[in-house]
């Protein structure tokens, strides 16, 4: 099946680019994940996106996760095809939430919560089984999705490191990565690994407890500054945002 006419793009990575497509066809809604223009002529990078394809037919029974197939662009570049859901991203409930001072029912940011461990241990599980060791999880709050069951849904996963904060991301001008990035990250020579997730995660269960972000009150602020503090270590602890959640705030 080949994909033409972008509708909307939800967001875009340093390996991959993940739009709404319009079906040539017959005008059918499908999400699709594919490599961005600079990679499309690179072999590595082809091989590795075909192992991609690979290891995401392998999860098309995993709940956690979109189920993709191999698909096409026009252009003849290689493509993840998935069906069309509603949804909403964690990120726009979150900013919805700062903006109108309420938050998410505790009860409902817990189960959220236990479901975003649980799919992260899914993917790692089967990244094993897959005969690979190293799965870099793209799990800040835009690539997180709510179905309109009120499930959460990770949607971006690679076979590979998670990245440093290179001129290559800086080149993209990718602020998410800054925002949610381990301080190790930004590290001039310094490797990544999955403790890098972790952090993310922690960063990721207080937004789910308190619907507010931890080291900004808004989403505009300069990510370079968002890195300082991080490296500083000054964030609220969970008591902070709400007293109610005292007894959990060494998570």
């Amino acid at each position: 099946m080949e994909l033409d006419s972008v509708l909307d793009t939800v967001y875009t990575g340093i390996d991959v680019v993940f739009t709404t497509q319009l079906k040539q066809t017959d005008g059918t809604k499908h999400y699709c994940k594919q490599l961005p223009v600079t990679y499309q002529q690179d072999d590595k990078r082809l091989h590795q996106f075909d192992q991609e394809i690979e290891f995401m037919e392998s999860m098309i029974n995993n709940k956690g996760t979109l189920a993709g197939r191999r698909s096409m662009m026009t252009s003849g570049n290689p493509a993840i095809l998935y069906d069309y859901m509603e949804y909403h991203s964690l990120g726009n409930i979150i900013e919805d939430c700062v903006e109108t001072d309420q938050r998410i029912p505790l009860s409902l940011g817990i189960n959220w919560s236990l479901s975003l461990i649980e799919n992260i241990e899914q993917l790692w599980t089967a990244a094993e089984d897959f005969g690979r060791t190293d799965i870099d999880i793209a799990i800040w709050p835009q690539t997180l999705f709510i179905d309109k069951s009120g499930n959460l849904v990770i949607t971006h996963y690679s076979l590979n490191s998670p990245p440093s904060i290179s001129s290559s991301i800086i080149k993209h001008d990718l602020k998410h990565y800054f925002l949610y990035a381990a301080p190790e990250q930004v590290i001039a020579g310094y490797i990544p690994d999955q403790r890098s997730l972790y952090f993310v995660l922690g960063m990721l269960l207080f937004e789910l407890l308190t619907s507010k972000p931890l080291f900004t009150k808004r989403s505009a602020v300069d990510p370079k500054q968002v890195v300082r503090r991080k490296l500083r270590n000054l964030h609220p602890l969970l008591s902070d945002a709400d007293p109610h959640l005292k007894p959990i705030s060494s998570v």
